[in-house]
């Protein structure tokens, strides 16, 4: 039984890879016709995917309540509530600080 993932389909939003997690969190850099590229924050490097093969190799990652995160500047923060709404296909996160960001700028804390 295959499970549902939604594909990554804009520039800056959050993906792992159900066939390899221990590749991180990554974050889409771009989007070419059937391809994917990937920038990978526990390697630092960027990889290229198709989005053409039958399972899907690359899919979002959503970030549950109460999952700590970075922002870009390195604060750490607790994830409140993700919002119904999204700003340019990016999702909108509510931090426990009051703070309203986009997934773009958050870097999750997997272990």
């Amino acid at each position: 039984m295959s499970q549902a993932y939604d594909l990554p389909r804009q520039t800056g939003q959050l993906v792992w890879c159900p066939l390899d997690p221990t590749l991180g969190i990554g974050i889409v850099m771009g989007l070419e016709s059937s391809q994917v590229r990937v920038k990978f924050w526990r390697l630092q490097d960027e990889r290229l995917y198709t989005t053409r093969s039958a399972e899907p190799i690359i899919v979002r990652y959503a970030i549950a309540v109460g999952e700590r995160v970075r922002d870009r500047g390195g604060e750490e923060h607790r994830v409140k509530a993700r919002l119904e709404v999204e700003r340019k296909g990016l999702a909108i996160y509510d931090l426990e600080d009051g703070a309203q960001i986009v997934e773009s700028e958050l870097i999750p804390e997997v272990r």
